[in-house]
């Protein structure tokens, strides 16, 4: 099976790399705001005075964003402008992608990224997941993008979408090489989901006191909204995350 990224076409070239299947906007979700979500990020490529949408990701502490590791690992920090709430452009400091993480290696494991910038002001931080936070089979999750909608257009405005959280033990009866990093939200029949340009953006859940979780990064999958794609669960490296963090000092 051919798992494609949900990141944006690039250069002219990555259509035919890219295009055909995941790289993600939201399938079948709908408009809302980044008022309504305000740790959300657009990673963009720069390109003379322009740039060329890349990316999603999320603000996770004052100086950091976290995206999805195929976004950014063949990029340079000159490459790469990060834009948030109230259109925001923030400077790339650096690029640090997991080290486990393989950009030849097809099964996209260890598909995490960090984005240091100056400051993520003026946007949120969205907290990430605690060793309590559980997720069950079927539980609602949101996933948030501007990529392509099913009518195979990219999406200017911001878009959500509800997608039910599949064990890695139901996902595996779809996807081969389901490790324990990933995980997988939607249905098998299709329907909503993540597509391209979606790539790296968050997958979320509320607490029971209605506060956002971020547990999931938008990776990879078969066709848009044909099955449940696969994402990178936050959890599992939230270690690693805590831990370069720190070595700047947050």
């Amino acid at each position: 099976m051919l798992l494609i990224t949900r990141r944006h076409a690039l250069f002219g070239i990555a259509a035919a790399l890219f295009g055909a299947k995941h790289a993600h906007a939201v399938i079948l979700g709908k408009p809302t705001t980044s008022k309504e979500y305000p740790w959300h990020v657009k990673l963009n490529i720069v390109e003379g005075d322009g740039y060329i949408p890349l990316c999603g990701g999320s603000v996770i502490g004052e100086r950091w964003i976290l995206t999805a590791a195929h976004c950014v690992a063949d990029l340079t920090v000159d490459q790469v402008k990060a834009v948030v709430v109230d259109s925001v452009s923030l400077d790339v400091k650096e690029l640090i992608v997991h080290p486990r993480y393989n950009k030849d290696d097809d099964t996209f494991e260890h598909d995490v990224a960090l984005v240091r910038v100056h400051s993520t002001r003026p946007a949120a931080v969205i907290s990430l997941p605690s060793p309590r936070t559980h997720l069950r089979s079927g539980e609602p999750l949101i996933v948030i993008g501007t990529g392509k909608t099913e009518d195979g257009e990219e999406s200017d405005q911001l878009r959500e979408g509800k997608v039910p959280y599949v064990s890695n033990k139901m996902c595996s009866g779809k996807y081969d090489g389901i490790s324990p990093g990933m995980m997988c939200a939607g249905t098998e029949s299709g329907g909503t989901d993540a597509c391209q340009g979606d790539s790296g953006g968050p997958l979320i859940k509320y607490d029971s006191e209605g506060s956002a979780i971020l547990v999931g990064i938008v990776s990879n999958g078969e066709e848009c909204g044909k099955t449940c794609g696969v994402y990178t669960r936050v959890s599992y490296y939230r270690e690693w995350i805590m831990e370069t963090m720190s070595r700047y000092g947050d």
